[in-house]
């Protein structure tokens, strides 16, 4: 079993490098995955990667605010948006006034539009790379969602 590690892409196969650096213009030039997902080469070879990927180990860096001791338990789960902020709410709702819950809410809900969570809703994100820490690639990413958090993916 091979380990990847998408920090450095080491571990990928050469003949996936070789066909990604086909659509190197599609990938500059494209800002969300997607657009570039929409077409079928693009898709059938990202398929094929994602399953050479679940046959084997996979080491990336995982950013969250999420609190450790809760993925120790109950792992990285798939929820909404809304599930994650009732969640929030139900643990953390003494520690705010009434008027900042509501701002907190109002804030919520002009942000968390329709879109948003057709996008973000049942999915966990992953930076797998180290550079955005520094050049502040991961800085929109850190301000939302908070610190870094090492994590180790393997085939169960």
């Amino acid at each position: 079993m091979a380990i990847i590690n998408l920090n450095n892409v080491s571990g990928i196969p050469a003949n996936f490098l070789k066909e990604l650096k086909k659509y190197d213009r599609v990938f500059k030039e494209n800002m969300f995955m997607e657009t570039i997902m929409e077409e079928d080469h693009i898709l059938s070879l990202i398929k094929e990667i994602d399953d050479y990927c679940r046959d084997n180990s996979i080491v990336g860096f995982h950013y969250t605010r999420a609190i450790p001791k809760e993925i120790a338990s109950a792992g990285l789960i798939c929820r909404t948006g809304c599930e994650i902020r009732n969640v929030f709410l139900t643990n953390y709702v003494n520690i705010f006034t009434q008027q900042e819950l509501e701002t907190v809410k109002k804030n919520w809900g002009s942000h968390f539009d329709f879109q948003q969570q057709k996008s973000r809703d049942i999915r966990l994100f992953f930076n797998f790379t180290t550079t955005a820490l520094n050049n502040f690639g991961a800085e929109p990413l850190l301000t939302n969602f908070g610190g870094s958090r090492y994590t180790c993916l393997s085939k169960s």
